[in-house]
């Protein structure tokens, strides 16, 4: 008589002969629901950061040209790296089977959903990136792949949603917490096996819980080779600033012993299975559910921004000869009233120094510039505000700057000591080249920055969060001068 597994047995059995299979055969998939796109030579995005993706389409989008559809953007782990060719994108299947682009592939991820009444297909894209390296900061090369997104995909501008699993979930974050502005693009974030520290950005929150942007966290609660206090971290920063959506918070336990018995689907998305970093299994589970809500789908789809009036490129400022010269460019303004640029002083309280009506110049890019002439003395900080129309009022960044008084250096402290990132000025009286360097105290170089500078002070951040505290020696660069500075990290 043959002897029957228990179901769980079955389970574990298929999930372990899969992963050999796809071991095996990743640099030969054939896939049959996702497509392969690689990206033609000389139009990679982010500077070579991404170079190829696979893409769900929708059933009908080649039929109904003129529609836009919700599209969720994914990002994956970091074995799942590649040079964007049809070999390559296998990775992003082969590294997690049960992530996104293989419940796609697999049929077992929904991709649809309804809202209001309406149902909505997804558009779902997933990105290949090249690399991913510490310091882990990527969000300008995240921003450059929506925005090839939203000029090559019929995007709907007010669903665009983020997820990732892993060092993807770890894009997300750093993207959505960089500025108000960049969250406020996004209409719900998911987060799966989060490793990214607070530190790396202690504005995120506030950055976040501006753009009133709902999150989902999902994480082992005996994460490894991460550690859960990461997301709690990040979970308690953003419900503690005013106005913020509270983040949705999903903890998976380990495994219990001796295991329940019968032991049925709902029960497995409960636990960390089958290593103590792996919650994709669940959040892209078309039965992952929370006390109030389904699916990752349909928790997306609850979700919409309006339109944002204005697409903001860049925001700068810099001191020279005793002013600040601030200069912003939008790419896209719609309904746009004015802009108001505010300023505080280290007491963090701003105030309005200036209003410049919007939507002038030609061309789909526009430029402005304001000067103030009476800057504050050492530390203050310049927001940039927008107003549309209707009177809505959104912030969208801020630039700190050094106006230290009758000083020779070519380089200015910020914080010391300091926490997270290290804060500096390069302060020049012509243009030219600077090389900043930080040392540990054997004198091994452990980070390094050279750049064209302006005249004028500018302001340099040196991504330290994940140095040790301790201290460090600062050296600095210029055409006829070098100067050597002793921090201490805290």
């Amino acid at each position: 008589m043959p002897v029957r597994l228990p179901a769980f047995v079955q389970k574990a059995l298929a999930f372990f002969v899969l992963i050999l299979l796809t071991s095996q055969s990743w640099s030969q998939c054939i896939l049959t629901r996702l497509e392969k796109v690689t990206l033609p030579a000389g139009q990679s995005v982010g500077n070579g950061f991404i170079k190829g993706l696979l893409r769900w389409l929708p059933p009908d989008y080649n039929s109904n040209p003129s529609k836009k559809y919700a599209t969720i953007i994914y990002f994956h782990g970091r074995e799942a790296r590649g040079q964007g060719t049809a070999n390559d994108l296998c990775k992003i299947i082969s590294d997690a089977t049960y992530s996104l682009p293989g419940r796609i592939e697999s049929n077992s991820f929904v991709t649809s959903a309804t809202s209001g009444g309406e149902t909505y297909n997804y558009l779902v894209l997933m990105p290949q990136s090249v690399e991913y390296e510490t310091p882990p900061y990527y969000a300008d090369e995240v921003e450059a792949f929506i925005d090839y997104a939203m000029a090559n995909y019929r995007i709907d501008p007010t669903r665009l949603y983020l997820t990732g699993m892993s060092s993807g979930a770890n894009l997300v974050l750093d993207y959505v917490s960089s500025s108000a502005a960049r969250a406020q693009r996004i209409a719900a974030a998911s987060m799966s096996s989060l490793c990214w520290a607070l530190s790396f950005n202690p504005s995120g929150p506030a950055n976040i819980a501006t753009a009133a942007l709902p999150t989902w966290f999902v994480n082992c609660s005996l994460d490894n080779p991460c550690t859960v206090n990461n997301p709690d971290d990040w979970v308690n920063a953003i419900t503690s600033q005013p106005g913020a959506v509270a983040p949705r918070y999903s903890r998976l336990g380990s495994e219990p012993s001796p295991l329940p018995w019968p032991w049925t689907d709902s029960m497995q998305l409960r636990y960390c299975r089958p290593f103590p970093h792996d919650t994709w299994s669940a959040l892209y589970s078309p039965l992952f559910y929370t006390p109030t809500t389904t699916n990752l789908a349909n928790w997306f789809i609850q979700f919409s921004r309006s339109a944002l009036p204005v697409r903001l490129k860049g925001f700068g400022a810099r001191l020279n000869e005793g002013k600040v010269f601030l200069q912003w460019t939008t790419l896209a303004e719609a309904g746009n009233e004015s802009f108001t640029v505010e300023r505080a002083g280290p007491d963090g309280v701003y105030k309005p120094i200036a209003q410049i009506a919007g939507g002038k110049g030609e061309g789909p890019e526009k430029q402005y510039q304001l000067i103030d002439d009476h800057p504050l003395p050492q530390l203050s900080y310049y927001r940039l505000a927008q107003t549309d129309i209707d009177g809505r009022k959104t912030y969208l960044s801020i630039k700190t700057v050094m106006n230290r008084q009758d000083t020779r250096q070519i380089l200015l402290l910020g914080a010391n000591p300091f926490r997270g990132r290290l804060s500096a000025y390069v302060n020049t009286d012509k243009a030219q080249k600077v090389t900043v360097e930080l040392a540990d105290m054997n004198g091994r170089k452990l980070l390094a920055n050279t750049n064209l500078y302006a005249s004028g002070v500018t302001e340099v951040n040196l991504p330290t969060d994940n140095l040790p505290a301790g201290i460090y020696f600062l050296k600095v660069r210029g055409d006829n001068k070098s100067e050597t500075y002793r921090v201490v990290k805290q």
